[in-house]
């Protein structure tokens, strides 16, 4: 059943290739180059796979070998070709990462002189630069993507770039002085177009995908992204069903971010104010994820007057009380700053955060969802210890409620195929399913009550495995699938004992 059930899913149709795409590239002087679909298309089916032109570590990131994309430590060996690509082993430099053509254009470029080894935020730029002699359709397409170098002139961004990527391959011998504006331009797309994929161990690498890139922002998606570690391939599917002539969108913000950091990440990443349905509903398609809690009535949440306007006044829903859109910000971003500076491995730290956040925040805030995910995982892992306490259910019950309140945000915010939802999900089908054995088992909870979290339990399992069915092979997410089936025989089990107690009842 589990084999067949996986095979349904990796296999809904891939005979979308693209010789024959599901979906059409359009223009629009608002979105500029997008994708929309060509027929309908249902949710789970395959949009697109597609190779990354480059991969390469995120800026910041240690030494990685340029074969494996694994993270390295020094001393390691060095291509014996070019004497400047990076290697974990010796056995990696005959590996498929490092072309012929890459070396041989290293080789070229450099033309004997001596060099230092690669740094890390240099090889995907370096990468790109390299197309336009090693793969030159592929430096076409990469080159046609939108980059907003103008906007970028001048900036902290133009310069880091400039003295972190520029500065070093100039000094390499690598590029020449007339090739500071190409190098810029390529840094430009790749903060723009990349996307993050995971590395063989899990590590964040970035990716260019010149077709991929072209997906519209949406903050309610109607589709969403896999990556095969294989090789890299990114994979986009339907995640509702499209008809025919729909947008396929993508969120490049964060589903859980509120609209004062999600749009702003928009405008400073991706040079674009986002004017979709959730941004422009104050309160974010009715799950509250921005909303200030009032301080006069302490009852209505408080929402932006014109969301649209990042200036803009905020008002009470309740009482009609009015808060400058500056305070309204200070005050996200200083509650911000208090998490991120908080200990985040201590349940009553968290706790305590928690309560103080309240005060200022409407239920359904995203600083109180993400206070409770980390609570979620807290209680999960002091599992063994809150089973010795005097309230052995406590973390259980705490751990059900705190998903609860994530799944009634990300139903409305990623309405069909999620993996945020399917982790969600399971993760509350395990806190209840546990909960009701030890009910059981204590005759603490009623048997009719039983049955009914069991059921629930039940359909939660099933709906976790519906949204995590399309994950790649041996993703994390992929392997949850099969605790997802294993729960879901415990269920059955404890349902069936369960059916047996209340006939001889």
């Amino acid at each position: 059943m589990l084999s067949e059930c996986l095979a349904s899913g990796q296999h809904l149709g891939e005979s979308s290739s693209l010789e024959d795409p599901p979906f059409t590239i359009s223009r629009s002087d608002v979105l500029g180059r997008f994708l929309e679909a060509s027929r309908d298309i249902r949710a789970g089916q395959l949009v697109l796979r597609e190779s990354p032109c480059a991969v390469g570590p995120q800026p910041g990131a240690p030494f990685t070998c340029i074969g494996c994309l694994r993270r390295i430590a020094a001393p390691f060996c060095k291509c014996p070709m070019c004497s400047v690509a990076p290697f974990c082993s010796v056995q990696c430099t005959n590996g498929q990462m490092h072309s012929d053509r890459e070396c041989g254009a290293l080789r070229r470029r450099i033309r004997g002189r001596a060099c230092v080894t690669l740094q890390p935020q240099t090889v995907l730029p370096l990468r790109c630069f390299l197309l336009q002699w090693t793969l030159p359709d592929k430096w076409k397409a990469l080159m046609e993507l939108e980059g907003h170098e103008e906007e970028r002139q001048g900036t902290a961004v133009w310069q880091s770039v400039d003295a972190g990527v520029v500065a070093v391959l100039l000094g390499m011998g690598i590029i020449t002085p007339e090739d500071r504006d190409t190098l810029q331009r390529i840094c430009s797309i790749l903060d723009v177009n990349s996307f993050e994929v995971r590395g063989p161990e899990g590590e964040p690498l970035r990716a260019i995908y010149p077709t991929a890139a072209l997906l519209a922002h949406d903050c309610t998606p109607s589709a969403f992204l896999g990556h095969e570690p294989e090789d890299m391939s990114l994979v986009i599917r339907a995640a509702i069903d499209l008809k025919k002539g729909d947008l396929i969108t993508h969120n490049y913000a964060g589903t859980l971010l509120p609209s004062i950091e999600r749009r702003d990440n928009l405008r400073k990443g991706k040079y674009f104010e986002c004017r979709c349905r959730r941004c422009a509903d104050p309160f974010e398609l009715g799950t509250n994820l921005g909303s200030l809690r009032c301080c006069g009535c302490g009852v209505g949440p408080v929402v932006p007057k014109d969301p649209m306007d990042r200036h803009s006044d905020w008002k009470c829903d309740r009482c009609g009380r009015v808060v400058s859109g500056a305070l309204a910000e200070a005050t996200y971003f200083v509650a911000r700053g208090l998490l991120e500076r908080s200990d985040r491995g201590d349940e009553e730290v968290m706790e305590l955060l928690l309560q103080k956040l309240s005060e200022s925040f409407y239920p359904g805030h995203a600083l109180l969802l993400e206070v409770g995910q980390i609570l979620a995982g807290l209680y999960n892992e002091h599992s063994a210890e809150w089973m010795m306490s005097p309230r052995p259910n406590y973390a259980l019950i705490r751990r059900w409620r705190l998903c609860e309140g994530l799944l009634k945000t990300l139903n409305k915010l990623e309405p069909g195929i999620s993996r945020m939802k399917g982790v969600c999900m399971y993760e509350m089908a395990v806190c209840m399913t546990t909960l009701a054995a030890k009910g059981r088992e204590t005759a603490t909870i009623k048997a009719k009550d039983v049955s009914s979290i069991l059921r629930q339990s039940e359909c939660l399992l099933k709906q976790s495995v519906a949204n995590l069915l399309f994950e790649p092979q041996g993703s994390p997410e992929q392997k949850l699938i099969y605790s997802a089936f294993r729960a879901l025989r415990r269920v059955k089990e404890l349902l069936h004992g369960e059916k047996e107690t209340l006939h001889r009842i």
